[in-house]
């Protein structure tokens, strides 16, 4: 008899529906201090889902994700909050910056544009499974085993 898996990892699954309810989603990085970039499943829903998104991460996690060759929405969206080295006063610019969209007389127009900006049509090309995937064990190739 067959045993049934299951599995309680939600890791890997975009959530549509939310997405399909909401007009941005606000990403809380994994690594949230420091001069890190770490680009966890949590930014990639956002880029995979072609979201529209503020980041809760690292001092400059945008300029690397720009770097990286992503669009952002610095035109549309205050995101000088991602130079600030002090969290809290990151956290908190960034809160205003949403706050000030929200807020905004245009705000449906804003939305569209940056809809239209993170509808770019970018190609994803996934080379290894992350380390902590249930499938990495099995990966001759991964390089972290």
């Amino acid at each position: 008899m067959q045993q049934e898996v299951r599995s309680d990892n939600i890791s890997p699954y975009v959530p549509w529906e939310i997405y399909r309810r909401t007009n941005y989603s606000a990403v809380c990085e994994t690594l949230g201090v420091g001069d890190t970039f770490f680009l966890s499943e949590k930014t990639t829903k956002a880029l995979w889902g072609k979201r529209i998104f503020v980041m809760f991460s690292a001092v400059n996690f945008l300029s690397r994700l720009r770097d990286q060759g992503f669009k952002t929405f610095s035109s549309i969206i205050d995101e000088s909050y991602d130079q600030e080295i002090i969290p809290t006063r990151r956290i908190n610019r960034l809160i205003k910056s949403l706050t000030e969209l929200y807020n905004s007389p245009d705000r449906q127009q804003k939305i569209k544009e940056m809809y239209r900006i993170s509808h770019n049509g970018a190609i994803w090309e996934v080379q290894s499974p992350h380390w902590r995937c249930d499938t990495a064990i099995d990966d001759p190739d991964h390089k972290r085993l």
